[in-house]
This record gives structure tokens, sequence and C-alpha cells, in this order.
């Protein structure tokens, strides 16, 4: 789940390169940080679960603003909603220059709203106010937010559907999901205070609550149950046949699973093969739906062009979400593992210009220089994006009129958000929405809201099996570390004592992923493609107290502490902390 630039070779001896490893590795390290931590989930009382903008009380404090920076970069519609988010009345606003005069007034006027009122205004523009202790604090949040809209600086969508089943894209703070879930005869299944309650719990425990709703929502056998016959050689045109005429009752069914002209019964093992063998089939590039992931060859997006390779690729799509919402309800495992940005699509997580980096990490790369350079019309860019399809460029515009529109630091970020849009919405558009209905048909989104997105791929990818000893014979030491070296023996040690879920964690946190190469970890890789063995490298503790995760390079930096206690002490803080996958600084 990590990787470098393109063009960036993996670690070298050369102090320069070693630098800018480091400085990338740090970048990514903190990227999973950034996205459990910007966004907090809200459930509120009237039964809704909402996500609300966390921003850090040190950070850069806006101020001011000035009427010529709204004019410019601001629509009268963009103005109007702004305003009416606010609960401004702007119905006597003749021209642009009114409206923008009622913002600018808003904006001066919140020093002198009551504590009461800023409270509940932030709570109506999404911002959490938890880390406020004084009045200052919440008209700084209130004005922030208004300065992160007018200078297009708002980073966070969520996929949603709308009244009509047709998929959007939607700004976070706007965005909000039913949570309450009913069974088939109206009761109620899971209460907002209940699932309040359950996000709350240690994984295990979650998972166990998981599945006990469940239980209750699957369909005893003697009411009804489905048969599933395949043949080996027509294998998926089978399953999809057999899938494809069920309704959403009928997944909670329990399935036998059987393979013409093979007398083995299903306890189980048939079904496990039936999901392995299928899943294999459906996430095989060469079919079609799916391509690998821009940081590796084990993880698969959605293929923008699947329908050039698959007349009925919606369908399948549709097929695709089904396999894994009842693989999850049936407590079967799919192989294939998703890019990081499908797991936040399913539980409806705030998508952000961090999560570019698993889609096209150069694109990634290029819009961050953007939003960084002194003069973003020394670039020459338009409001345009190019598709590829077999080796063919498409130009397409990301609004009307986008190729006659320059990027201009006064709009450089509405392009580096319309780019995060294309890349990560509107071109994978139809078939998301077909993946996540057929999902949906089996698990209800609320359901799997309880769990992040690093612990829904554990959830359908499973724990895996995790070989210390393999683990610890096909690792590299740096710096003062070798083998044995008695932080590296106590290291071990912590490792040996863990349960399967927390090696997965360390395993997340060190490489980025819970996956181990069907050949162990001697088949290890880095972001392109080439063999890198996990390593472990000297720190001091001085520079921090806490292991370093640089996943890109498969490698953490362990400090050299001083007994088996204080490694095991901050080794378990930082892979039991809720936002697994990156280091601690």
């Amino acid at each position: 789940m990590c990787g470098t630039p393109k063009g960036v070779k993996a670690e070298t001896d050369g102090k320069e390169k070693d630098s800018q490893n480091i400085k990338y590795a740090k970048q990514r390290a903190k990227m999973l940080e950034q996205g459990k931590q910007s966004w907090i989930k809200r459930m509120d009382a009237d039964n809704k679960i909402r996500w609300v903008r966390s921003y850090k009380l040190d950070e850069e404090d806006y101020d001011t603003l000035k009427s010529e920076d709204v004019t410019e970069s601001m629509s009268v519609r963009q103005l109007k909603n702004e305003l009416r988010l606010l609960q401004v009345d702007s119905g006597k606003a003749i021209e642009k220059k009114d409206l923008v005069a009622l913002l600018s007034a808003y904006f001066e006027a919140i020093p002198s709203f009551s504590a009461t009122k800023l409270k509940a205004q932030l709570r109506i523009v999404g911002v959490d106010d938890s880390k406020c202790v004084e009045k200052k604090d919440l008209a700084r949040l209130l004005r922030r937010s208004i300065l992160v809209a007018v200078r297009q600086q708002f980073d966070g969508w969520v996929r949603s559907f709308n009244i009509r089943g047709e998929l959007s894209w939607v700004p976070a703070n706007k965005w909000s999901m039913d949570a309450i879930i009913r069974l088939p005869n109206g009761q109620v299944l899971v209460a907002v205070e209940e699932l309040r309650n359950a996000a709350m719990l240690p994984f295990a425990r979650k998972l166990g609550w998981f599945r006990h709703k469940v239980g209750r929502m699957r369909v005893p056998w003697s009411q009804a149950h489905q048969k599933i016959r395949v043949r080996r050689r027509n294998l998926l045109a089978d399953a999809y046949d057999n899938f494809r005429v069920l309704n959403s009752l009928q997944f909670r069914q329990i399935f036998k699973f059987e393979f013409v002209g093979e007398p083995a019964l299903d306890a189980g093992g048939v079904a496990r093969e039936w999901f392995s063998e299928v899943g294999r089939a459906l996430f095989n590039v060469d079919f079609g739906l799916f391509s690998y992931g821009d940081v590796d060859n084990l993880c698969y997006q959605i293929n923008q062009n699947s329908g050039m390779a698959n007349d009925n690729h919606l369908e399948y799509f549709r097929f695709v979400g089904r396999i894994l919402g009842k693989a999850l309800f049936d407590q079967q495992l799919v192989a294939a593992h998703l890019t990081l940005p499908l797991y936040k699509h399913i539980l409806g997580w705030p998508i952000t210009l961090q999560d570019l980096d698993f889609v096209n990490m150069s694109l990634s790369k290029s819009m961050k220089d953007i939003l960084g350079v002194t003069d973003a019309e020394d670039l020459m860019l338009d409001f345009t994006t190019t598709n590829e399809c077999f080796g063919k460029m498409a130009v397409v515009p990301l609004k009307v009129g986008g190729d006659d529109i320059d990027v201009t630091n006064a709009n450089r970020h509405e392009y580096v958000q319309l780019i995060l849009r294309h890349h990560m919405f509107d071109r994978v558009k139809l078939q998301l929405s077909q993946l996540l209905q057929g999902f949906y048909e089996v698990i209800p989104p609320a359901l799997v809201s309880i769990f992040d997105f690093q612990e829904l791929e554990l959830l359908i990818n499973g724990l895996p099996q995790i070989d210390v000893m393999d683990w610890e014979q096909n690792t590299l030491y740096k710096g003062v570390f070798k083998a044995s070296h008695p932080v590296i023996k106590w290291f071990w040690e912590v490792v040996s004592e863990l349960n399967q879920e927390m090696r997965a964690r360390l395993l997340q946190f060190s490489t980025g992923t819970s996956r181990v190469p069907v050949q162990g970890f001697k088949a290890l890789q880095s972001s392109d493609g080439k063999l890198n063995p996990f390593t472990i490298k000297s720190a001091p503790v001085k520079t921090s107290i806490f292991p370093i995760a640089h996943t890109c390079f498969n490698r953490i930096d362990l400090p050299v502490y001083k007994s088996l206690a204080d490694c095991k002490k901050y080794v378990m803080i930082a892979i039991q902390m809720e936002a697994t996958g990156f280091g601690i600084e």
C-alpha cells in the first residue's frame, strides 16, 4: 500500500538520495494518520451518520477575508451555497457584490457571536469543536471554515447515493447516512446508540458484535436456502447466472455450493474453494474489470476502460459487490486486495488528495507540486486532463469550457480538487455505483460503518497467517543492529508473543499492508516491483521514542531501547493506535 514516485529508485547509500527517500517515506507514513484524523465520524440524534472536519487549533491562523479574493475565487452559485450553509438570507442580493458584502459582514461579526451560536454554526458547517477551550477558539474555527471554502482549499469528498439512487460526489461535511438498521419485518436490528458504542470497541470485540448482528439477519435453513451449482469449465458465467437472479433477502439465506460432477459435500471447504476460485477469475486483469494499483501488482483498482474489455461490465461489477458482501456475510475470504480508496468508498469515508497516491502516484505528486509552486501560471495548464485507452490519449475538460481556463494561483486549488474528482470518481462512477449497490444488497452500509478502512481490508481479505520464524529469517538489519543485538532479540520476542491480529497490525504498520506474498517474506517487494526485504534500522532514542515506519521500503527505524520492557511498550503503542500504518514522530 505504499511506494515511491515514478522514477525514484529504491534506497541507496548516497546521502542525497537517502535524504530524499527518508523525506518521502515520512510523508507517506503520515498519510493514513492524516486521513483518519482530519475527518471525524459523528452519529447524531436524528439517526444520521455524518463527518465533521477536525482542524488543529495551532494551525496557521486565518484572520482576514478580502472581498477581492471572494470575488475572484467564488462563483455566484458557490457564494449562495456558502451563505445558505451559514444560514444567511441572500434573497435581497441583486448582484454578486451584494453576496460578497453579506459574506464579508458575516465574517467580521463572528467574534461577537455567543458561544452557543458559534457551536451551533460549527455543527451546521461540519467542524469539530471538541478541542476548543475558549470562545475565541470557536470563532477561529468558524472563520477558518469560511476561508477554506473561499480559497477552494476544501479537501474531503464522499460518494453519495441521491434519492434517485444515482451516485454523486459531495463535500464530506454535507454527507449523511441513515444509522438505523431494520430487519425485513421492520424490527430495529441496530439503533444509533448501539452503533456508536460498537464503533468504539477494540477490533476483536467489534468483529464479534458485527458477526452477532449478521447472525440475526441470517434466514434459517428451514425457512429458505439456496443451492449454487457451477461447472468448473464455465465457472464465472455459471456463478454470475446464479447470483444475478437473487434479491437482497435471498442473499441472507444459507448457500450450499456444488461443483457439477464432483460429489464433495459442502461442509465449508467447497464454499471456501468456490469463493477463492470465483474471486481469482473476477480479479484477473485479463478479464478487464480491474487493473493493478499504481503502487504494486498486489492491489486492484477499477479499470476505467472495463466497458471496452467486457460488454456486460456493469452487471459484473454488481456481481463483484455481491460476492464481496456475501463473503463478508458468510465469513468467507476474498484473496484479491483492493486499493485503499475502494475500501473507503465502501465505508463512505472521505476521499482526500492523499488518496490519489494509490491510483496515480506521479499525478498525485504533480498536484502537490502545483499547490506549492510560486506561480502556477508558469506551468501553462488549463482545466483539462487526459484519459488513456489502449495507448490512445483523450483530452477531457474538468468543467465547462475548461480548455479555455488557465490554471492560476487563484484557482489552482479548484483545479486540483477537480483532478481528484475525475480520477477518483468520475471516470469509474458507473462501475463504482454497481459495485457498491451489489455490496449493500447483502450488507447494510451502516453495519460496516463501525470499521475503518484498514479493518475492512482485514475482514474481506482475512488475517494473514504470519510465520514469525520466516519473517525473522528474511529480515535485514542496518545501523548498529545485527541479528545478535539485544534490541533485535527483544523485538522478535515481542512479535512472537503477539496473536495473529496484532502481527497483522504490526505488518500493516511496517509495510502499509497486512499481506504476505505467497512465497513468504523472502518475496516482499518495493513499489517498483523489485525484491525489497523487511528491514530494521537502528535509530537514536532521542530522535523518536517510537518506531517509525517507512512503508514504501518495508522498513522500520527502531530506537535502541535500554530494556525489553521499553521495547514492548513503545512497539505496542505504535501498532495499537487507532490509525495504523504510520509512524509517530
